[in-house]
């Protein structure tokens, strides 16, 4: 998902997983095993849309 007219389409079509370039940028190798290393995981997200 890369818009946030996608992620009113899937909130309306009751989707409650998403992901996508909106929330964060295609990672190299090294910096995915970088950021798996350092990111604090959430189970579940708010996101409010405008």
């Amino acid at each position: 998902m890369e818009t946030v007219e996608q992620l009113k389409y899937l909130e309306k079509a009751n989707c409650s997983n998403v992901q996508g370039f909106f929330f964060g940028k295609p990672l190299n190798p090294n910096e995915l095993i970088n950021f798996m290393k350092t990111a604090k995981f959430e189970t579940s997200r708010v996101i409010t849309l405008p």
